[in-house]
């Protein structure tokens, strides 16, 4: 997830994204189990981004 506003908070962002996994999970009746995750914080000309890869389990 990339937020492109001047007052984006990476923290905020990761939040946001771990409630939506979570959320489409459970829509299927499972649990979210993150397998990998990465941040970029917000830089000179770069944006900050989080990145979350996980799995639904029973």
């Amino acid at each position: 997830m990339t937020n492109n506003s001047p007052a984006a908070s990476l923290g905020a962002m990761k939040a946001a994204t771990l409630k939506q996994a979570g959320s489409f999970c459970s829509g299927q009746g499972k649990t979210m189990q993150v397998t990998k995750e990465s941040d970029t914080p917000r830089s000179f000309g770069q944006f900050p981004q989080t990145t979350l890869h996980f799995t639904c389990v029973m």
